[in-house]
């Protein structure tokens, strides 16, 4: 064993064997150097930054196809700046959201919201315009009380939007022939995977 003087001054003993072979570059202070940015690269911050560029950037992932043809990029290229940025508005339960659906990932339109605001804001739901509010099936269900699988029902029978929420349903036989094509849908998906 030889002892030997780091670049930080700091004395440390290796075998010759590992000096030559350069298994040893320093005393342990360039390791200590390199992981010395945020030191938040096992939180859950940093998992979720990490996954959001994922899937904006890496075309090996399975969302990347969501994001690429609409140039959804993240805009903050590294954590410190993102952390700065949205983590200020941090609360357990609520997840990061992004306000309009085709814009980057940035702190301009980027919110904390729960999972059923985030659910309505997907681009697949059918919205419906009444009284200068849009809102999807499931939001006006929890307004007018008629259910969200019978206005989207009713739409695809070629009702009108509005009349599809706003009518009543007269002795429920609407409503309970829903459930029946409902259920019919459900026992032929059934039988199909049996077969």
């Amino acid at each position: 064993m030889y002892e030997f003087l780091c670049d930080c001054w700091n004395k440390r003993y290796f075998s010759m064997y590992k000096i030559n072979s350069w298994l040893c570059k320093s005393c342990g202070c360039m390791w200590w150097k390199h992981t010395k940015t945020h030191w938040m690269s096992f939180s859950k911050e940093y998992r979720i930054r990490h996954h959001l560029e994922q899937r904006c950037n890496n075309p090996n992932t399975k969302e990347y196809k969501n994001y690429w043809w609409r140039w959804i990029r993240c805009e903050r290229k590294n954590f410190e700046e993102f952390y700065r940025d949205i983590w200020s508005t941090y609360k357990d339960g609520l997840e990061i959201d992004r306000i309009d659906n085709n814009w980057n990932y940035c702190k301009e339109n980027c919110k904390r919201s729960t999972r059923k605001e985030q659910q309505n804001n997907r681009r697949v739901n059918n919205v419906i315009v009444y009284n200068w509010k849009t809102l999807t099936a499931t939001q006006w269900w929890e307004f007018l009380w008629v259910r969200p699988n019978l206005i989207l029902k009713r739409i695809s029978r070629w009702w009108d939007p509005i009349r599809a929420i706003t009518e009543n349903i007269d002795n429920y036989s609407e409503l309970n022939r829903v459930e029946e094509d409902r259920l019919n849908m459900v026992s032929i998906q059934c039988q199909s995977q049996i077969n």
